[in-house]
């Protein structure tokens, strides 16, 4: 069953498929060593009651964050560029072409559809250092199955 860690965890199998990224499934404090990596990261949810069962309907946003390159002295920006347009096609079809996160040709139980929402391009500062990174951002349905609390 689906669940936000099983998600990010298949998240993590994609990213991993993909051959210009390195795949980090935590955030990692050595950033300029990995780049360019991908992480998974769980964003806002809404839930919805499917009336007279014990399941749950969740739409959560998720989202991939691809650390593409520290903007200093030592990279030239065009290699950033380049960089970032080969690793954002890269990612960005590694998820386009999996409707339910599939993985070896099987989605994941209990997702009903993934969709890829949109990305932004920003640089961003992590540790004093400003990296170039793309957000891509997620949304995935879900069934939840709960207990009801009787007590």
């Amino acid at each position: 069953m689906a669940t936000v860690k099983t998600i990010l965890d298949r998240m993590d199998l994609i990213n991993q498929s993909v051959n210009s990224v390195q795949a980090v499934r935590y955030f990692p404090t050595n950033i300029d060593e990995l780049a360019p990596f991908a992480l998974p990261v769980p964003k806002d949810a809404t839930y919805l009651r499917e009336p007279g069962t014990e399941r749950v309907m969740v739409t959560r946003d998720f989202q991939t964050m691809i650390v593409v390159a520290a903007l200093t002295e030592a990279i030239i920006v065009e290699d950033a560029q380049t960089l970032l347009e080969q690793v954002l096609e890269d990612v960005i079809d590694a998820y386009l072409s999996r409707p339910r996160l599939e993985q070896h040709d099987a989605g994941l139980d209990g997702v009903t559809v993934h969709t890829v929402i949109d990305d932004t391009i920003e640089p961003q500062d992590f540790y004093d250092t400003e990296f170039l990174v793309v957000i891509v951002s997620h949304e995935v349905e879900y069934r939840k199955t709960i207990t009801y609390n009787t007590s």
